[in-house]
């Protein structure tokens, strides 16, 4: 289910923007790319798990009436107890570790040094919790699942972020560096300033560990589209 979900995703919003005339038709053809191993892997696990449960061989049945039970009752309750193991579980059945480090989408998506464990791009943005503005939010509220989103890291955002996002419909957000905000800079691994492109997937576009749009506007170019452009 969680395999289909994330197919449909992926490929809706692509539709989505290369119908409304938002983006470049080139942009269809990262879903087979990004996709496809993944739904292959799945489908041979779900297809694996499937034979054990109905088949009907003298093996088979022991391994389903003695084995699965031990394993059920001891190992997994075991592993139940483990905060680290009910983590990975949880993110390997949910598919939210799935990564698109490869994707076209992700090519020279990265300006600026970041430390190892900030998130690249083609993986999907940390769901960050944090009190802002008096109020306790997450990252994820400040993103828009239908647009690309613009979240940017600094104590006042600068005009040429305010004109990207009119000329390619971006949904654009700043978090000041305030003290209740040194997690979410942390996290992301933005020491002063700094910006992520998010895509409506949730997943990251484009970062940069500055404020310099260059490369930002060179990443925008080659898959969306500006209004200006889709006039005949």
């Amino acid at each position: 289910m969680n395999t289909g979900l994330q197919d449909a995703y992926n490929l809706a919003w692509k539709l989505a923007f290369v119908i409304r005339e938002r983006a470049k038709s080139e942009l269809l053809q990262t879903y087979t790319a990004e996709r496809s191993g993944i739904s292959r892997h799945f489908a041979r696990y779900a297809d694996a798990v499937f034979q054990v449960v109905t088949n009907e061989n003298a093996g088979a049945r022991f391994l389903r009436s003695s084995m699965m039970q031990t394993l059920l009752s001891h190992v997994f309750s075991w592993v139940g107890k483990k905060k680290i193991f009910r983590q990975m579980f949880f993110k390997s059945i949910s598919q939210i570790a799935v990564n698109y480090r490869n994707s076209m989408l992700s090519e020279k998506a990265s300006a600026g040094k970041f430390s190892s464990g900030a998130p690249r791009p083609g993986d999907r943005f940390p769901p960050i919790e944090f009190t802002y503005h008096g109020r306790m939010t997450n990252t994820f509220e400040m993103l828009n699942n239908n647009r690309f989103s613009l979240l940017v890291m600094a104590e006042a955002l600068p005009f040429e972020f305010k004109s990207l996002a009119t000329r390619y419909h971006l949904a654009v957000e700043t978090i000041l560096p305030v003290p209740d905000t040194k997690i979410v800079y942390r996290i992301l691994g933005i020491k002063n300033t700094g910006f992520f492109l998010v895509r409506p997937d949730m997943y990251i576009a484009f970062r940069s560990a500055t404020l310099d749009t260059s490369q930002l506007i060179s990443y925008l170019k080659r898959f969306l589209v500006q209004p200006s452009d889709s006039q005949p």
